[in-house]
This record gives C-alpha cells, structure tokens and sequence, in this order.
C-alpha cells in the first residue's frame, strides 16, 4: 500500500510535469505533445525510479516519525532491509516497465523462454562496487558471496540503514542505496494475455 501511494504521487506529480511543459513547449509555437505512446513508458519508469527512494525514506522516517528518535543500532531496519521488484504494464505503449533494487528478479515468457527484465545488484559489479568504496566501504568476499562492509552481499536495498549512514553524502552515494534500475521492454498481445501469478 505504501509503494502504490509513492508510486500514484511520483506518476502524478510527472504528469502534471510533463503537461505544463508541453502547454509551455505549444505556447511557444515549437509544436505540441509529450512524444506519444514512448513517453508514456517513460514517464512511469520514472515514476518508479522516484517512489523506492521515497518509500526507502519513509521507512527510515518510520509511523509517526518514531524512525527519527531512534538512534542508528535501535532502527527498526538498522540490519535488515529488503530488495524490491515492481512490474507496471503501459498497454498504451505496450511496455512492461520494471523497476528493482537488490536481487528480486522479473521475468516475461516471450515464444517459451524467459526473459530477463532486471539485473541483480551485487556488490562486486563493478559500478556497484565503485560507489560503495567512494562511499567509504569495502567488498569482501565471504564463502561464496561479496559483501558490503563484510555484511550485507547486496548493493541495493530498501533498509539496511547502518551501510546508509554518511551524513555527508546524499543517499545516492551510500554504500547501499535505494535507487533502482528501470527497464521498459516491449510485449506482445493485449490485456487479455496477461493472467495473474499466484
């Protein structure tokens, strides 16, 4: 319920972006519209990529703002966290548009096989790995795993407020982050073909 909120208020707040840019853009003469149907994929990746970072900072704020009066080790997600992976479906564009953070995983069955929709966020890839030593961290390879900071062996999470903790950085540039990775990937066939999975 949370994410559904953050997800209509990031899609709203861009529409409503996008409208007064276009009204501006018509009123200037240089022509109307907002790019069609691939505009309408794109405007809801960014939706998606706007609300995990905000749901991932209401959870730090916590009910109330009890998140606030506790310190660091006495959060509530100080050691735990939680990847996420939400799929959307613009049947305007025809565009499954996914976005995730950490190692939930989506895939589409496109003529029998699977098709990878998100990549997992592991700490030894080296763009993760990038950010988490500018950060002040260290991947470390544990059994078979990388870790963060000897811990954690994702590099993207919601949570795990303790690799989030430089007050001097943004939480773009924290060791983990919350900021996710969206793809918009083309399908066949209409509403009908779509069944739920339980």
């Amino acid at each position: 319920h949370l994410l559904t909120n953050q997800v209509q208020r990031c899609a709203f707040a861009r529409l409503a972006s996008n409208s007064a840019a276009s009204g501006n853009a018509a009123k200037g003469g240089s022509g109307g519209g907002n790019g069609g149907t691939a505009a309408s994929s794109q405007l809801l990746a960014e939706a998606l990529e706007e609300a995990l970072p905000r749901l991932d900072a209401k959870l730090r704020v916590g009910s109330w703002g009890l998140g606030n009066l506790l310190p660091g080790p006495l959060h509530p997600f100080a050691a735990c966290g939680s990847t996420a992976c939400v799929a959307a479906v613009d049947f305007r564009s025809r565009m499954v548009v996914v976005a995730n953070v950490g190692d939930s995983r989506a895939l589409l069955i496109r003529n029998g096989k699977a098709l990878a929709l998100s990549d997992d966020h592991k700490p030894e890839n080296p763009k993760e790995r990038n950010r988490i030593e500018k950060a002040g961290g260290r991947v470390l390879k544990i059994g078979p795993c990388h870790r963060v900071d000897g811990t954690l062996n994702l590099s993207r999470a919601l949570g795990d407020f303790h690799l989030k903790s430089n007050s001097a950085l943004p939480p773009e540039s924290q060791k983990v982050v919350a900021v996710p990775d969206a793809t918009r990937t083309k399908f066949l066939g209409g509403p009908q073909a779509w069944c739920p999975v339980v």
